[in-house]
């Protein structure tokens, strides 16, 4: 919907008290640049219970997914503002709606109203780590952001991704966001489902040479940062480029064993996001895309018999 990049942020390690504030003023600082966020409470429902939202005696629901619309920290005091899209049931806790804790100057401090949206509510961030364990963050662009971007395709029986590498090199010292993506599955999958079987990983390897480096048959460098694998349509991770030096990123795939006998490649996507310029130089192969050309093929012709049998069946209805 946004165009910005989708991912998940870890808050398993963050029980105690300095890890809770270090993320919460990260969260925050994101949440003014302007990325979005989605929260979801932790799930404690039975597995015969699941298709079925549990409401818990705290206001918050099982499972259930909440925006992030402010954060706050005002007199020592660091808030969340939710909203439940239900437009209803909020936290009942600490910092609720007319909880004891509101003041008439904290309310300013906060900017709260005498009247908001249903379903929206402040919790306080010794509340929200301990029952909300999933967070999802867009990182969003303005038009300040330039967007570097080429693709790559794997042979499923291939076993050295290695070979499959890319060069990089940025114009000036900048925070790049590098972007590792396959296709989509839902249009894989005529929209049916979105899980994905191929799991996809990066590795970003630093050559303090001279960029020009990159280039040189076996460059060698160091491994500065590993994008883990995960079974997603992308994975995505920022580090900052120093422009003396040249830099270069390694995409690799776990096929399972029923792709590879498909025998069709997997098409992957690398896209470099910085304030500045990033040239991206192919090394090693790019395996030709005409399988992957194939796929578009039949894709169109199970669309077209598609439409012949929906067609027919509309003409036996009539």
């Amino acid at each position: 919907m946004t165009g910005g990049v989708c991912a998940s942020i870890d808050v398993s390690d963050s029980k105690d008290e300095k890890k809770q504030i270090a993320l919460f003023k990260d969260l925050s600082q994101r949440l003014t640049r302007g990325d979005a966020f989605g929260v979801a409470v932790k799930d404690t429902r039975e597995e015969s219970k699941k298709s079925v939202e549990e409401k818990r005696a705290d206001g918050l629901i099982s499972g259930h997914a909440y925006g992030l619309l402010k954060m706050v920290d005002v007199k020592d005091q660091q808030l969340l503002q939710l909203r439940n899209p239900w437009g209803s049931d909020e936290w009942k806790g600490a910092w609720s709606n007319g909880s004891k804790e509101w003041s008439d100057d904290m309310k300013a401090a906060v900017g709260e109203k005498k009247e908001h949206d249903q379903g929206t509510f402040w919790i306080h961030r010794k509340d929200f780590f301990p029952n909300f364990d999933s967070i999802h963050g867009v990182r969003m662009f303005d038009e300040s952001f330039k967007c570097t971007a080429t693709y790559t395709s794997i042979a499923p029986d291939n076993k050295t991704t290695q070979d499959v590498s890319f060069g990089v090199v940025p114009e000036t010292e900048r925070e790049v966001l590098f972007v590792l993506a396959q296709r989509d599955a839902r249009y894989r999958s005529g929209g049916k489902h979105d899980e994905y079987a191929v799991e996809i990983s990066l590795d970003i390897y630093e050559c303090t040479d001279k960029p020009e480096a990159i280039k040189e048959d076996d460059v060698e460098g160091k491994l500065i940062m590993t994008i883990p694998f995960g079974a997603a349509r992308s994975i995505s991770g920022s580090l900052s480029l120093d422009p003396s030096n040249g830099y270069f990123v390694v995409p690799h795939v776990r096929i399972p064993d029923n792709l590879k006998k498909t025998k069709k490649h997997i098409l992957l996507f690398l896209r470099c996001y910085s304030k500045t310029t990033v040239a991206i130089e192919e090394m090693g192969y790019k395996e030709d895309v005409e399988e992957d050309e194939d796929e578009d093929d039949d894709d169109e012709e199970e669309e077209e018999e598609e439409g012949k049998k929906k067609k027919k069946e509309k003409e036996d209805d009539d």
